[in-house]
């Protein structure tokens, strides 16, 4: 692609300023467009500060820095000059390795080490010492294509769909692992039920290491880590050598859009917030992209960082297979509300990064993040020992539980200080700050058949030639760091393309 040729991205969250940052370094920058139909970028980071100065983050609140994904991350942070900012929690932090399941009605710690005690050792909420799910993954015959060897009699509901992530582990691992830990696990990153959600397309690694080594364990215990690429920044390094678990940044994630925002509009790129793209029309020689202000732009190639099923809407109508496909890739709704305390409210029992809930408990909760044990740097500056945490509520149970009240804040606090009491032991919880927020459609979800519905909609891009690339959380991992990443290689393979 020649230096002159027009790229519209749409979208402003992290995968379409990543796009655009990237495609700004290697074509001239007047001629890249970023449309972000809100007032500010950043999609779903976002960082706010209650009235007394604590940073409550409503979308993602930190980033682990393993892999590919979390190098190409930290990466991004050098490159928008945020390095200083960043918020290291290393290995040896004290609540750092420490996460509950609330499950048979009462907090249960999960293991922090895989020592030789823990592997002989049951632990409540699970029926057999772990060392019997890890044998059993050791005799299980791997998965191979469509066709199973000796799956259990429910492994898998839809053989042309793949295996749920649920059944995957329960034939690998056993019943139990599945029905508390991975279940709990699922709603935590996807807020997803883990019977409907897709192995192959949720955890791909897990998958690929059954297929090559038939054993996870085996996979696992011959993996090794990512290297560190020879040109990288020299945070990467130090997340390496000083053994970061995660991290934020000081002054909030929010931070990161900011920052690239801010880079872009240096370069000149043209990046255009309250401005949404209305309708979208392509040929193999180009597309246009009809702006809601009557707008309307020629460009050479599109980078589409929105929601499935909102690029699904404003394509022309004979692009009726793209549109179907798109909009068959569904999110769920997130309510979470905010609290801070004056004082510290959590036991110390239960202090660690949080604890997660999985659905045979049947409670509103999906998970509770104490933020303050974590990054105790981000409470407001003037009170001593402020505790903030985070209730989750909804997702993919949001329309089951919530239909009737949804507009309803006092009931999504009411169910959160119930949380807190039942599970956490804080008696009469008396906050004195309560933000609730609704965050709609914020998850996409990777049921079974996502994988070969991205095939067929890459395939159908390729075959008819359309100047569209996709990017985002719609497609392949709904973490910040995965966000990342594909948006870096997407860039990569419009430019090497044309």
């Amino acid at each position: 692609m020649g230096s002159r040729k027009r790229v519209v991205v749409l979208g402003g969250g992290i995968s379409g300023l990543t796009a655009a940052l990237r495609l700004s370094s290697r074509l001239d920058p007047t001629q890249i467009t970023l449309l972000e139909g809100k007032a500010a970028v950043g999609g779903w980071i976002r960082s706010e500060k209650s009235p007394d100065g604590g940073i409550f983050e409503s979308g993602p609140r930190s980033v682990r820095p393993q892999g590919k994904a979390g190098i190409a991350t930290l990466q991004l942070i050098s490159d928008v000059g945020l390095e200083s900012n960043v918020l290291p929690v290393t290995s040896d932090h004290p609540y750092a390795k420490r996460r509950f399941i609330f499950a048979k009605n009462r907090m249960n710690a999960l293991p922090t080490a895989p020592g030789l005690s823990v592997l002989l050792k049951t632990q409540h909420p699970f029926q057999r010492p772990f060392i019997h799910a890890g044998l059993q993954d050791l005799v299980t015959f791997r998965g191979t294509g469509l066709r199973y060897t000796n799956p259990p009699p429910d492994a898998i509901h839809d053989l042309s769909q793949g295996e749920s992530i649920h059944h995957f582990f329960a034939r690998r691992f056993g019943s139990d692992i599945a029905e508390y830990g991975v279940a709990a696990m699922c709603r935590g990153v996807y807020a997803g039920d883990s019977k409907l959600l897709s192995l192959r397309s949720c955890f791909p690694l897990l998958y690929e290491l059954e297929k090559k080594h038939r054993s996870v364990v085996v996979g696992m215990l011959r993996r090794k880590a990512d290297p560190v690429p020879g040109d990288a920044a020299e945070i990467v390094r130090r997340s390496r050598k000083e053994k970061w678990r995660m991290w934020t940044l000081k002054d909030g994630l929010g931070l990161l859009p900011e920052a690239i925002h801010q880079r872009l509009t240096e370069r000149s790129v043209d990046v255009r917030v309250n401005t949404m793209a209305d309708k979208l029309e392509m040929t193999k020689q180009g597309a246009k992209v009809y702006c809601d202000g009557g707008d309307i732009i020629e460009a050479d190639h599109v980078i589409s960082a929105l929601p499935a099923r909102h690029l699904s809407s404003i394509l022309s109508p004979q692009f009726e297979y793209l549109k179907e496909q798109l909009n068959d890739i569904l999110s769920v709704t997130v309510a979470i509300v905010q609290m801070e305390f004056d004082g510290d409210v959590v036991p110390e029992q239960y202090k660690g990064f949080g604890y997660l809930v999985p659905p045979c408990e049947g409670d509103w909760v999906l998970g509770v993040v104490l933020d303050s044990c974590s990054f105790p740097e981000h409470d407001s500056p003037g009170k001593k020992n402020s505790t903030r945490l985070t209730v989750m509520m909804g997702g993919q149970w949001y329309h089951q539980l919530f239909s009737q009240n949804a507009g309803s804040d006092e009931m999504f606090v009411h169910h959160a200080m119930k949380a807190l009491t039942d599970h956490l032991e804080i008696r009469n919880p008396q906050p004195s700050f309560v933000n609730t927020t609704i965050l709609k459609d914020c998850i996409p979800q990777y049921y079974m058949g996502h994988h070969t519905r991205l095939a067929g909609i890459n395939a159908h891009i390729q075959q008819h030639q359309l100047p569209i690339s996709l990017v985002g959380a719609s497609y392949r991992g709904v973490s910040v760091n995965d966000c990342i990443l594909n948006a870096n290689m997407t860039v990569e393979k419009v430019l090497s393309s044309c």
